[in-house]
């Protein structure tokens, strides 16, 4: 046996017992996280993945990053695959690894961080320093590339497929190319996510990606000797000008190996997301019931003059007694201009929102609000009503600075506040500042309507033009990491034009994410089941209810679905009745049914609810396959579950037929079909029959 692969059997033997952690030998590191074990080696200058999915042997493996540079503005662009010197290896504190590497021919230094957590998911990123004395630009990088099956095995590959309005969690399967393929997201934010499934029927193994950036990447397969990953930040430009001395940090990638099925698959990333990426909550304020309300979308109840803070003040009584605990003000237009978010609508909010605050405080719920400080949106009139927003020109924060904005690259160039400018950040960290105080906030939510903005602005640095995507997201995600220090009640979500920013870096800022402005049936439920493949359901909004009636569900469909699908509830405000007046009491009734059974059946265990996809996604399909949504959500331990059952199709040809994933062989269950009533005896391994008759079915699973 080669005396390097001898070095590593020792290695992993050591590892085995440990559920995360990590072994250093001479130019050689393993790495385990729950079943995951990942080796790396420098040969010959070069940091070498070895394969993922068996034993390492001596001639296997590929570069386990890419990063090229230049030195110089009108230089040659330097490969540093090759010519790097082992320096160090060490723990900085529990799970979090570093082996610092040093470039022997350029004047680059780097430090390889790999953090474990025992989630069978591994998070890699570099630090990357310039040790010269001029700047230098990354013009080339792709933080973690790997190797791992056999070419010849049968291999497809899942990913979001649409990058436009409003297709977010559009998940689709197919086979993956050969020799080469790819996924390309190139037009700025989108509404395609930066992930990547790829699943190997010949070995029953899957390989799970998440890249943490909102912007340009590309995914790289290449079939060679083994199948290959690379996976790109890219820019036309400069990505990064490092100033002399200076460090950077790139994006990471979350890697998850696993042998098993794709639910298992799916729990591992979860779990990984809520160990290492996710912000804590405040406590006692995790996966609040919570109305929405803003003006300018067809179906709310208040539009134009009628949005006003009389109206508000009796509505807020019908939401206390439907048992929602967070009132959101959704917007822009609770404010009169663009840029000035300390200034209400005079007109409909005369005495500012202090009544609407402290009235909402008297009736024992939160308040949010609403506020687009980053810029992508100007002043204009909310469609089909009367309602008008002043624009950012207006402001004093333009006129005296227009330089802090750039225009926004589309039919409609809005001003949107360039991050990358330390001027502009420093004045976007202290908009976020005021608002929350002002107001007296318990959340607020952020958006910023300019997807699609292609490679974006660019700055000229150091004789380098650079992309302004890397600073802007540092700067805005300073800015969120610093209000939540001084804040730690405060709840934070993002709604970034809908859903564009769902991905890990963002996830890593705010404490939860609006999906989409797309809530009509079957799409909401396709969408769904596509997003919550890689990401943690509870984390998510949805606005059930805010699509026109002709393309809703039922009533009772509705508030299942806003509150059974493990997700944070978010009904929408035209699910209840304007005035205390016209709260029938079946529509109190049905409300008290879901949010009880929410509160005390669902909401206890979301923190680690186990997920199982059974359609229209699962292991083999897709956001488009069949007639049916069918979802199961599980405790940890085991103790309790539940399905939502949503027909698709207004006919389809036959009963869906339902088996439960997450129940224990061992155990006793009773099941209750949610719309009878009923309780009858369960087994494990049993199935359920859901006729075409029923448009949706909620089946509760509780071990006896």
């Amino acid at each position: 046996m080669p005396r390097f692969c001898l070095v590593l059997l020792v290695l992993s033997s050591a590892l085995a017992a440990d559920e995360a952690g990590a072994r250093f030998g001479k130019g050689s590191a393993v790495y385990r996280s729950g079943s995951m074990i990942y080796r790396e080696q420098l040969r010959d200058g070069r940091l070498v993945a070895l394969p993922l999915d068996s034993a390492a042997a001596q001639d296997s493996g590929g570069a386990a990053f890419q990063l090229r540079v230049r030195t110089a503005p009108s230089g040659p662009e330097l490969d540093l695959a090759g010519g790097w010197r082992w320096v160090h290896a060490q723990t900085l504190s529990a799970g979090h690894h570093a082996v610092d590497l040093e470039y022997q021919s350029a004047p680059v230094a780097l430090r390889v961080h790999t953090l474990v957590d025992g989630s069978s998911v591994i998070k890699r990123w570099l630090e990357i320093r310039n040790t010269g004395r001029a700047p230098l630009a990354i013009t080339a990088l792709a933080p973690w590339c790997g190797t791992l099956w056999r070419a010849n095995d049968s291999i497809s590959v899942g990913s979001t497929t649409r990058d436009h309005y409003p297709w977010e969690g559009w998940f689709e399967w197919r086979a993956l190319a050969w020799p080469r393929d790819e996924i390309r997201q190139e037009i700025g934010l989108s509404y395609r996510h930066p992930v990547f499934v790829l699943r190997n029927d010949s070995t029953k193994e899957f390989l799970f990606a998440e890249l943490g950036w909102p912007a340009n990447r590309r995914f790289d397969f290449e079939r060679g000797a083994r199948v290959g990953f690379r996976t790109w930040v890219t820019s036309k430009n400069a990505l990064r000008v490092i100033a002399a001395g200076e460090s950077v940090e790139t994006p990471a990638l979350h890697l998850g190996f696993t042998r098993g099925d794709f639910s298992l698959a799916v729990q591992n990333m979860h779990e990984h997301i809520r160990r290492s990426v996710l912000p804590a909550y405040p406590p006692q304020r995790a996966y609040l019931v919570q109305c929405l309300l803003p003006e300018d979308q067809s179906t709310t109840i208040f539009r134009g003059k009628e949005y006003n803070e009389s109206n508000l003040l009796k509505y807020l009584e019908v939401l206390r007694t439907a048992g929602v605990e967070l009132f959101l003000l959704d917007g822009p237009f609770w404010a009169a201009n663009y840029g000035e978010w300390l200034k209400p609508h005079p007109g409909l909010f005369p005495q500012g929102l202090a009544q609407l605050v402290r009235r909402t405080h008297d009736l024992g719920m939160l308040f949010g609000l609403y506020a687009e400080p980053e810029g992508g949106r100007d002043g204009f009139r909310s469609p089909g009503s009367t309602a008008t927003i002043g624009g950012w020109k207006n402001t004093r924060v333009y006129q005296e600075h227009s330089d802090w904005f750039v225009a926004g690259k589309s039919a409609y160039p809005a001003p949107v506040l360039n991050l990358a400018s330390a001027d502009a950040a420093a004045y976007f960290a202290g908009e976020l500042e005021g608002i929350v105080s002002h107001y007296g906030l318990d959340l607020y939510r952020h958006d910023f309507c300019m997807p699609e903005q292609g490679e974006g602005s660019v700055t000229l640095r150091g004789g380098f033009l650079e992309s302004d995507y890397w600073r802007h997201y540092d700067a805005l995600f300073a800015g969120f990491d610093r209000l939540r220090a001084r804040h730690p009640d405060l709840l934070l979500q993002q709604a970034s034009g809908g859903g564009t920013r769902l991905d890990l870096a963002s996830l890593a800022h705010w404490h939860e994410h609006f999906t989409s402005d797309r809530t009509s049936l079957p799409h909401v439920y396709r969408m769904l089941s596509g997003l919550t493949v890689y990401l943690p359901p509870e984390v998510l909004v949805t606005p059930m209810g805010m699509a026109d009636a002709k393309h809703r569900p039922s009533f009772r469909t509705l508030l299942r679905s806003t509150f059974a699908l493990a997700n944070t509830p978010m009904p929408f405000n035209s699910l209840f009745p304007r005035t205390l007046d016209e709260f029938r009491p079946e529509t109190r009734e049905m409300f008290a049914h879901y949010t009880t059974l929410y509160k005390q059946f669902m909401r206890p265990v979301l923190a680690h609810v186990k997920t199982y996809h059974h359609a229209p996604v699962n292991a083999t399909g897709g956001v488009t396959s069949g007639d049916w949504f069918a979802m199961e959500f599980a405790a940890a331990d085991r103790s309790r579950a539940w399905a939502l059952i949503v027909r698709l199709a207004p006919k389809p040809p036959g009963a869906y037929v339902f088996q439960p994933k997450s129940l224990d062989p061992r155990r006793g269950y009773r099941m209750t079909r949610d719309n009878t009533g009923k309780a009858e005896t369960f087994r494990s391994g049993a199935s359920v029959s859901i006729g075409i008759d029923h448009e949706s079915e909620l089946l509760l699973f509780e071990q006896r």
